[in-house]
C-alpha cells in the first residue's frame, strides 16, 4: 500500500479489500460447485466461467492494490486457465476442476496469513499446477 495513506485509511482500506475477498471467495467456491456439471464437455457452461473469470480478475485487481502479489498472482493463473477453457483450448477434467478448487483455497490461506499478520504460505505449487493446465496438458 501507499506510504502516503494515512494510518486510518490504511485499515479501511484492508477491511474493504478483506470483505471484498470474502465475497469474491464465496462466487468462486459456488462457481466451482456448479462447473462440475461441465467436466468431459466439450465446452463449460460459458455464464459460469464468466462468473469465475470475472471474480478471479477482480480478486487480482483488488490484490493488486494492497500489494498482496502471491495473492495477485495466484488469481492471474486461475485466470489464464479459464481463459483456455473458454476458448476451446483446454477442456475440464476432474483434474483440472480440482486445481482451479486448490487454487481457490490456496488464495483463501494467502488472505487468512496476511489478515494474521503471519508468513504468507507458498503458492509456488498451486501457480505450477494451473500453468500446466492452461498450457493444455
Amino acid at each position: 500500500m501507499n506510504a502516503e495513506f494515512t494510518p486510518e485509511l490504511q485499515a479501511q482500506l484492508l477491511d474493504d479489500y478483506y470483505t471484498e475477498c470474502d465475497e469474491h471467495l464465496k462466487t468462486i467456491r459456488e462457481a466451482l460447485a456448479r462447473l462440475d456439471a461441465s467436466i468431459g464437455k466439450a465446452q463449460c457452461d460459458e455464464t459460469v466461467l464468466e462468473e469465475l473469470f470475472r471474480s478471479f480478475h477482480s480478486f487480482k485487481g483488488i490484490s493488486a492494490i494492497v500489494g498482496l502479489t502471491s495473492a495477485e498472482e495466484l488469481a492471474h493463473s486461475a485466470e489464464d486457465f479459464l481463459r483456455g477453457l473458454t476458448k476451446g483450448a483446454v477442456s475440464l477434467s476432474a483434474e483440472g476442476l480440482e486445481v482451479l478448487m486448490a487454487a481457490a483455497q490456496k488464495l483463501e490461506q494467502i488472505v487468512a496469513a496476511f489478515r494474521a499478520h503471519e508468513t504468507l504460505p507458498s503458492h509456488d505449487a498451486a501457480m505450477r499446477d494451473l500453468g500446466g493446465f492452461s498450457d493444455g496438458t
